[in-house]
């Protein structure tokens, strides 16, 4: 670990919500999205120099199939803490997909989208998709909480497609809004950044967005998401004040909020977990990170090991950051064989080392820190 890192890693703990209990968390962004529709469509937009063979969320980031959700429960239904429970994944959820058929219909004139839930069982091999969201949440693998409504800059992409962008034009007829770089013709800004903005009257629209994500989220699951993650780590106070209004209580995320500038750069705004924002709602910051598909590090389980270590000798929950894309097998199968054995090493050495450890969801970790 470099100083400059292992200095701010330190930091960030000693200013966390403190505790002697061994508390881990495990946070999971982008369950339901499309991203890459399948393994013929990364090949060929890979092939016609849409998206790079060297971008990870490129090569493995799809819908979970079947096969999926069978490796990652078998790992977690070996493993248990002081409590007898096992680690339970807290799921971040894109609750919809663009429906490109009829966005299409009116020339990109008008947005439209479609319930995950058609995206995910409408995938070839992944036609169990509810059925094993209802076995992970009922033998307490998965917890969900909102991610947001889509995983794209409606704005954005919809101009993209509007000024008739080659690349933009040519993935929507693969059913997916990835292009690389992902920056291109918006002031080096994303197209994933859901809730990012050039100008102020958005925040009308991402209001509507964020009304309909939670009533989605919550007509599926049949419970209220306390918690919420931005897409891209990106949001202003406006936001903030939209999801404390709708009975947001927790925010997920890093040591930095993301604030933008409306056009040009973010300025960055330091976290720790259970901080509070000026609405009251608690922060919950990623400290340590699990993410071998996207990482450069040479022992990802050995890393994550260092954080948990540093986050505990603080008295500091330990929140993993653990992407969707290290246990998705649909066009990469040997991407989630690696992973899951990966994952099977951290949490057996985690218990050696930790036995008294206790495995949290996120919103469990928030009501904790708010006493409730």
């Amino acid at each position: 670990m470099k100083l400059k890192s292992y200095i701010a890693n330190h930091y960030t703990n000693f200013r966390s919500f403190s505790s002697k209990r061994k508390i881990i968390v495990i946070e999971s962004d982008d369950w339901g999205a499309i991203r890459m529709p399948s393994k013929n469509v990364y090949n060929q937009l890979v092939k016609e120099n849409i998206v790079s063979h060297n971008n990870p969320y490129a090569r493995f980031d799809s819908i979970a199939l079947d096969n999926d959700w069978d490796g990652l429960f078998h790992i977690l239904s070996k493993h248990r803490d002081k409590n007898d429970k096992n680690p339970c994944f807290t799921l971040n959820f894109i609750v919809s997909n663009p429906n490109f058929e009829k966005i299409e219909d009116t020339n990109f004139q008008e947005y439209h989208y479609e319930h995950f839930i058609k995206t995910c069982t409408g995938q070839k091999g992944s036609e169990n998709y509810q059925n094993y969201l209802k076995e992970g949440i009922k033998n307490g693998f998965l917890y969900p909480q909102l991610h947001g409504r889509e995983h794209v800059n409606v704005v954005r992409w919809l101009k993209a497609l509007q000024d008739g962008n080659e690349k933009f034009l040519k993935s929507f007829q693969y059913g997916t809004y990835f292009v690389q770089p992902d920056t291109l013709n918006f002031n080096n800004k994303s197209i994933f950044a859901a809730f990012d903005y050039d100008q102020a009257k958005e925040l009308n629209d991402h209001q509507k967005i964020l009304t309909e994500a939670k009533e989605l989220f919550e007509e599926y699951f049949g419970f209220s998401s306390k918690s919420i993650i931005f897409p891209n780590y990106i949001w202003s106070n406006e936001h903030a004040r939209f999801t404390q209004k709708l009975g947001f209580e927790y925010i997920q995320g890093t040591k930095f909020q993301n604030i933008s500038k409306q056009g040009f750069g973010y300025k960055r705004k330091f976290r720790f977990t259970g901080q509070q924002n000026e609405f009251n709602q608690i922060n919950l910051v990623r400290n340590c990170f699990f993410e071998p598909s996207s990482s450069k590090k040479r022992n990802t389980v050995q890393s994550c090991l260092n954080e948990i270590d540093i986050s505990f000798s603080h008295n500091a929950p330990a929140i993993i950051s653990s992407h969707r894309l290290n246990y998705i097998g649909a066009i990469d199968e040997t991407n989630r064989n690696k992973n899951l054995k990966l994952l099977d090493e951290l949490l057996n050495k985690i218990s050696q080392k930790w036995p008294e450890v206790e495995y949290f969801t996120s919103q469990q970790l928030g009501a904790l820190i708010s006493n409730k």
